[in-house]
């Protein structure tokens, strides 16, 4: 295959360039929908160039028949594009369809196949050879009956786009005229030169002008492009912007004759546009719009106009402006807008702002009071204001709807009239009626309502009456009646109003009820309280006065019983020692019980108090050992303690620790029967504040969790058995607790039935002394065992 380039195939090449970047920059702007068929003209014709290029560089008869062929696929179809991008570009894009696109692709389709097989029929061309030019080998052909169809079918459509752009041209501003004249001059150059082509206007013989109008067409689309953002900007045709406007729009002319009028405004105002069109704008229109007069042409005149059409109320805001040209008066333009909805909206905000102030009004009227009474005519007093209300009443309903308070509207009236007229209303009035039907009632004239129950000698003629039940949270809490003298006062604003203020209403009884209760708690809680210190005044003189008159004789008791023990021994009599051994026994635990009593109830009067003090650890731990000693030997167990902190100072009421622990160990000792009962005290610097725990564990009968769980009350054991088989009063415990809280600390148990206890307490470290706090054995000696 041989191949010639002849000067004259460049235009053709740059003429395909510029259109296939223009197709390309033109289809990313998908979302302009005129673009579309812009972009396929572009691609067509950009193909129509190329391949006519390819047939000026093609040497022999068959090659260039072949590219021949091959640019009619962008010859048949950019006219049918064309006409679609000017209906697009004008704002009649409604015409172009899928079917009428297909419908007009049928000649190009046509033409197509019969250009691929013209060597069977010769319909497009008769004949085709090669003829010399210039040295260069060029293709002439001869039009058969067909091309001539496909060729006037072209010119038509072309024809038709720049009829529509022209007609566009007109109307259009300064802006969107250039850019159609652009368009149009890109179009008209390459169909002129082809047409001088098919007709034989050749100034170069057997050459195509064609492309060379290509390179016409995209430097006018460049300049398009370029100064008047030809891809950039979407005209609007006037028959859309004025159809699909949400106001009406009614031009006038400077008689005041209806010159254009678009569908919204005969809509809005039920006139035919068509028929007003022409027609004096006087009566029909300004008259209708009951325009005001206007002193002076020029000024500008807006009001809002209330229509009715077909019992609907509409609202439109008007507005009457002068149209000018260089000074020079037109006429008018008449604008009208619905604003019902935006009136409507207006109404029910106000509505609503109204509604939020009484609620507002309601509830600070009933908050403001917390006596039930006081509740209740505040509530009263507020709904007659908002309502305009001239009397109301207000009854309060039990749980078997019997009527427990009352604000009658009659207020001159006796109690036992107020009680016969509440029983009246409630079994044959409105009230009764309210309470069967659980909602309001709204009477607009009493005299013809049967509802209303009319009582003879009625100081007051209700004719109008709105009732509401209250609603509590197990049915109706009460009913809130107003009346007034007038027919009709109460509207259904009134209602919703005070339904709503039933909440606030209702919120406020019920607060206004707990209050009442709970000032009859507080009054009979006082009265308990009372009665209980008196008789804890009562119970303290008579443990005071016990305590002595059992003290001395017991006391009297054990210090005898040791003499008579002395004196036996002196005198050898043996056989009555045991005896005197368990009389002073059971006097000490009965002192000690008596002791254990006293202590209780001084804790529990807030008079028992904390003397501070300083010690040592070994002080402490010898004290205690020496006097839980023999309790431990009893049972054959043994003590382990720990003397990693026996040298540690601190401070602490000695007393109260020491008799904790003594409990403590001696519960221990009781519990524990040949084991051990370890002593343990450290101090725990990871606490805040630090904390110093001491830990009595034993390997005794253990508790279960039921019984360490009462373990603390007073006069509480672990169960009957134990009380029997090891004794005790059940108060040690309580005691040695309440002691530890008094120093701050606290007592904690953990226990395994079978397997032992162990008690911790813990107490709050002090490293500086308080207040009434005295220094004690800083030169005793650590404990040993």
């Amino acid at each position: 295959m041989h191949w010639q380039i002849p000067s004259y195939t460049f235009p053709t090449l740059i003429a395909s360039s510029i259109s296939f970047a223009i197709a390309i920059i033109v289809s990313r702007r998908r979302f302009v929908a005129q673009m579309w068929p812009f972009a396929l003209l572009a691609f067509t014709v950009a193909f129509w160039t190329l391949g006519y290029g390819w047939e000026l560089v093609s040497v022999d008869l068959a090659t260039k028949v072949i590219f021949a062929k091959t640019q009619y696929l962008g010859i048949a179809t950019p006219p049918v594009a064309w006409v679609a991008y000017a209906l697009y570009y004008t704002g009649q894009e409604r015409f172009v369809t899928k079917r009428s696109f297909l419908y007009a692709l049928i000649i190009p389709f046509i033409t197509i196949i019969l250009v691929w097989t013209n060597e069977w029929h010769h319909l497009i061309w008769t004949k085709t050879e090669i003829v010399m030019y210039h040295n260069y080998t060029m293709l002439q052909t001869y039009y058969g009956p067909w091309f001539w169809v496909h060729t006037a079918y072209s010119y038509v459509l072309m024809a038709a786009g720049t009829l529509i752009l022209l007609q566009a041209l007109v109307l259009s501003s300064s802006l969107y005229q250039n850019q159609i004249i652009a368009l149009i001059l890109s179009a008209i150059a390459p169909w002129v030169t082809n047409a001088f082509h098919i007709l034989g206007y050749r100034p170069f013989p057997y050459l195509d002008l064609t492309p060379f109008g290509f390179v016409i067409s995209t430097v006018a689309l460049a300049w398009g492009a370029l100064r008047y953002r030809l891809f950039d900007t979407i005209p609007i045709a006037r028959h859309i912007l004025m159809e699909n406007l949400s106001e009406g729009v009614i031009f006038l002319d400077a008689k005041r004759r209806v010159m254009d009028m678009n569908a919204t405004a005969g809509h809005l105002l039920q006139l035919r546009p068509q028929d007003q069109i022409g027609q004096s704008a006087e009566i029909a229109i300004l008259g209708l719009l009951a325009a005001p007069p206007a002193a002076d042409p020029d000024q500008h005149l807006r009001w809002e106009q209330s229509l009715t059409h077909a019992d609907k109320k509409l609202i439109l805001d008007v507005q009457l402006s002068p149209l000018s040209d260089r000074n020079r008066y037109l006429g008018h333009l008449l604008l009208l807008r619905d604003i019902t909805e935006r009136h409507q909206y207006e109404d029910l905000l106000r509505s609503q702002r109204n509604l939020f102030a009484g609620l507002v009004e309601v509830a600070r009227a009933t908050s403001a009071q917390i006596d039930l009474d006081q509740t209740l005519q505040s509530t009263l007093d507020v709904a007659l204001h908002l309502t305009t209300a001239e009397q109301g009443s207000i009854f309060l309903l039990d749980q078997y709807q019997m009527v427990t308070h009352s604000i009658l509207a009659r207020e001159k009236a006796t109690l036992i009239e107020q009680q016969n007229l509440v029983g009246r209303v409630m079994r044959q009035g409105l009230a009764g009626w309210i309470v069967a039907h659980n909602q309001l009632a709204l009477i607009k004239d009493t005299h013809t309502d049967e509802r209303w129950l009319h009582l003879p000698n009625a100081p007051y003629d209700a004719r109008s009456v709105l009732a509401l039940p209250i609603f509590g949270t197990s049915g109706i809490l009460g009913i809130l009646m107003l009346l007034h003298s007038q027919v009709d006062h109460f509207g259904q604003e009134h209602a919703e109003l005070m339904e709503a203020a039933t909440a606030q209403i209702s919120y406020a009884i019920g607060n206004a009820h707990v209050y009442q209760t709970q000032q009859q708690l507080n009054h009979e809680l006082s009265r308990a309280k009372d009665a209980a210190e008196a008789a804890s005044q009562t119970k303290s003189q008579f443990l005071a006065n016990m305590s002595h008159e059992l003290r001395t004789p017991l006391t009297a008791i054990i210090g005898y019983a040791d003499v008579m023990r002395e004196d036996l021994i002196d005198s050898n009599h043996q056989v009555y020692l045991e005896d005197l051994d368990r009389i002073r026994s059971a006097g000490s635990h009965l002192l000690g019980l008596i002791n254990d009593v006293l202590d209780l109830s001084k804790i529990e009067a807030g008079k028992m108090p904390v003397y501070w003090e300083q010690t040592r650890v070994s002080i402490l731990l010898n004290d205690v050992v020496t006097t839980i000693r023999p309790l431990i030997d009893r049972n054959k167990n043994s003590l382990l303690i720990d003397q990693t902190y026996h040298n540690l100072m601190f401070w602490t009421d000695l007393s109260k620790l020491r008799r904790v622990l003594i409990n403590l160990l001696g519960n221990a000792a009781k519990f524990t029967e040949h084991g051990t009962i370890s002593l343990s005290l450290f101090l725990d610097e990871t606490d805040d504040p630090a904390c110093l725990q001491i830990r009595v564990c034993d390997t005794g009968i253990g508790m279960t969790a039921d019984q360490v769980a009462n373990l603390f009350q007073n006069f509480s054991q672990a169960d009957a058995s134990t009380t029997r088989k090891y004794g005790g009063t059940g108060l040690g415990l309580a005691i040695s607790r309440n002691l530890c809280k008094l120093m701050g600390g606290d007592i904690e148990v953990s226990s395994e039935l079978g397997h032992g206890s162990t008690f911790t307490v813990k107490l709050p470290w002090i490293e500086q002394p308080l207040s009434d706090q005295r220094e004690v054995g800083f030169d005793a000696p650590p404990y040993l065992l």
